[in-house]
């Protein structure tokens, strides 16, 4: 091959690479070697003392200065300077943070950047490969046998080494000169080792050349369909979100590739990598008419991802071909429609398989209609209803508790406009739900006569006394005969109580069947728990018995530092010194110092009384002696005597302590 290679070709390049001699005049030159903190303004002031600098080109490497580029000076400067500037600068060591030595000579290709280069070299090569082509014509024309026997000769087997890769690239060289060349040298090549054609073949898939890969292609080299298995353990195949998917595709479509490989992974694939493109419906299009391509493996996987996707174009295709069954599997395909996150997409596949007359919406057990409540969307929902084969009151109004569950605001009323749903089912659940979700769906039910608020032990009324913008809702719900507002032990009341909800509080105890003193008084105690509860408080003691758990009250006052809890309670005159030194024990140590004070400087407290139990518990915790430095300021005379009589007491009877015998070794050691 290299005999044929045409002279006078040669002779010509050869005389063009000797022709070139550097421009006594050139302007421009090369240099490499600065720092990369060096910018224009810095290299130029290098330049400037040997003439003026027109354009400075500094490159870039990694987006950051190389320190490499070219300068050129204006027309003034001569000949004697870019000399002096080439003698003085090459080669030269300058001092900077760490010292550098600096490059200038004349550029290589009279300074021209390396895609010019690229472009007239590649201008060089066609015109030598027109020119061999050209001379080869002029040989005696071989037929295809001796010219077979001369390739056999030149090439033999290729395989991997140093040596067969040089004859490799004599080979593809040949193979381009004609037709004739390329049937023989591919009829005379021999394998022994695939892995130079893999590794070109790979290297052109990256390059997204398929037209390269497909050199590599045929029935002596290798096999598409091993090549396609090649890319896919190398570059994952076809997959969404694969950076080499759409390579894999053109090259399943364009290199001869079995469409029905791998399971008809193609079609499977397809409407993932879509992306809403018109050419890729073409392509499914095509598919769907190639005998080998079956749509329906792996159950329709081809349908149910075309709905993931939201390719509605490609789902109408497929659902229009008579293999594909939209049923599968218990209708899963419209239970997939039914759970797209987009309502729009949603309605769009489900309005198409509600019209294949072969999908049934009530199979099975009406579970896409429940499906479609519990999504939310209310236009799919309605595309339900306007079915007849729909029941809304299914499984015992399976969807309306199921719509109340989710509490969708606006499918509730379209189940209740059924005729057929009952809104009492269940005991009476969605009357409930209103009440803790809605208080004006819970108005309307309650002029419907089927509903019993009243059921579950009045959970509804219960419900209500959470909150105060309720109140409306509650005094008409207390108007009903069937509500019994002590019912559970004026649970009610405690409810209200423990929410901190003052208007119902006051709207309960107006009531005369509720009972504020129910639970031993466990209304005031839970008022004295919480935060900002003085009102309620001052509501309930009129109508409760405060010493039946007057400890707790007097405790949790105190420990949640409320002022006019306490102050209240104070007041009262039913409380005795017993049940406030019973509330000051164990409440030091996180109560609040200025309600400690008070408690204790209530005439009727006297810290002496059982036995000094107050100071005593004081004193194991935390210490009377630092206790009294706190609070000192705050307590009046007569506890702080008491305080005083303690802490003398204590040291008397630790001064005729006797002390403690040192125990004798019982061991004969």
């Amino acid at each position: 091959a290299h005999a044929m290679e045409p002279q006078s070709g040669k002779q010509e390049i050869a005389s063009e690479k000797s022709g070139k001699e550097e421009d006594p005049n050139q302007l421009q030159l090369y240099f490499k070697g600065f720092p990369h903190v060096f910018n224009k303004d810095k290299i130029k002031e290098v330049f400037l003392p040997f003439g003026t600098v027109v354009s400075l080109i500094n490159l870039k490497l990694n987006g950051r200065n190389s320190g490499r580029g070219f300068v050129t000076f204006s027309e003034a400067t001569t000949a004697p300077d870019i000399a002096n500037c080439i003698s003085v600068l090459n080669g030269k060591t300058f001092d900077f943070e760490k010292p550098f030595k600096l490059t200038v000579q004349i550029p290589n290709s009279k300074g021209k950047t390396s895609s010019e280069r690229g472009k007239k070299k590649k201008q060089k090569n066609d015109q030598v490969s027109k020119e061999e082509m050209i001379h080869v014509n002029d040989f005696p024309v071989l037929s295809f046998d001796d010219l077979l026997e001369v390739f056999k000769f030149a090439f033999g087997e290729l395989h991997e080494s140093k040596d067969q890769k040089e004859r490799f690239r004599n080979w593809t060289s040949a193979r381009r000169v004609c037709r004739d060349w390329r049937d023989a040298a591919d009829n005379a090549i021999v394998f022994k080792n695939q892995s130079v054609f893999y590794d070109q073949m790979t290297k052109c898939f990256m390059k997204k050349k398929i037209d390269g890969v497909k050199f590599f292609l045929g029935p002596r080299r290798i096999d598409p369909e091993d090549a396609y298995y090649f890319f896919k353990r190398k570059f994952g195949g076809l997959k969404a979100h694969s950076r080499h998917s759409s390579t894999m595709l053109r090259f399943m479509l364009e290199a001869g590739v079995d469409p029905s490989i791998d399971r008809n992974r193609l079609i499977r694939k397809l409407p993932q990598l879509s992306n809403g493109s018109a050419k890729y419906l073409v392509t499914l299009e095509k598919l769907l008419k190639n005998p080998k391509v079956n749509p329906v493996v792996n159950n329709c996987e081809a349908l149910k991802n075309a709905i993931a996707a939201e390719e509605f174009q490609m789902f109408k295709m497929l659902l229009s071909d008579p293999r594909v069954d939209p049923t599968l599997d218990d209708n899963q395909f419209i239970m997939e429609a039914i759970n797209l996150g987009d309502e729009n997409a949603s309605f769009r596949f489900t309005e198409a398989l509600l019209q294949d007359p072969r999908v049934d919406p009530s199979f099975p057990h009406h579970k896409p209609f429940i499906c479609a409540v519990s999504s939310g969307f209310t236009s799919v929902v309605e595309l339900f209803l306007r079915d007849p084969r729909i029941d809304p009151s299914y499984d015992g109004n399976e969807a309306l508790h199921m719509a109340v569950h989710n509490w969708n605001e606006s499918i509730i009323p379209l189940l209740l406009n059924c005729p057929n749903v009952d809104p009492s089912s269940r005991h009476n659940q969605l009357i409930i739900a209103a009440a803790e979700n809605d208080t004006r769906l819970f108005m309307k039910l309650l002029d419907d006569e089927r509903i019993d608020p009243s059921d579950q032990q009045c959970s509804a009324l219960f419900e209500l006394c959470h909150d105060d913008e309720n109140i409306e809702a509650l005094k008409r719900l207390l108007l009903d005969p069937r509500i019994d507002p002590s019912a559970q032990d004026n649970s009610a009341l405690l409810e209200a109580v423990e929410c901190d909800s003052t208007a119902i509080v006051r709207l309960l105890l107006e009531h005369p069947k509720v009972d504020a003193n129910a639970r031993e008084g466990e209304a005031l105690c839970c008022a004295c728990r919480n935060h900002g509860s003085a009102e309620i408080v001052r509501m309930l003691l009129p109508r409760v018995d405060p010493t039946a758990r007057a400890k707790k009250c007097i405790y949790y006052a105190i420990l949640r530092g409320e002022g006019e809890t306490l102050d209240l309670l104070l007041r009262d005159q039913r409380f005795t010194g017993n049940h406030f030194i019973n509330g000051l024990q164990g409440v030091y140590s996180y109560g609040d110092t200025e309600s400690i004070a008070k408690v204790m400087n209530d005439p009727r407290v006297d810290l002496s009384s059982q036995d000094w139990a107050v100071l005593r518990d004081i004193d194991r915790t935390y210490g009377v002696q630092g206790m009294l430095e706190e609070i000192k300021p705050l307590l009046l005379e007569r506890p702080l005597k008491s305080i005083e009589t303690y802490l003398e007491n204590k040291k008397r009877l630790v001064s005729k302590k006797p002390p403690k015998k040192k125990k004798e070794s019982s061991s004969k050691f």
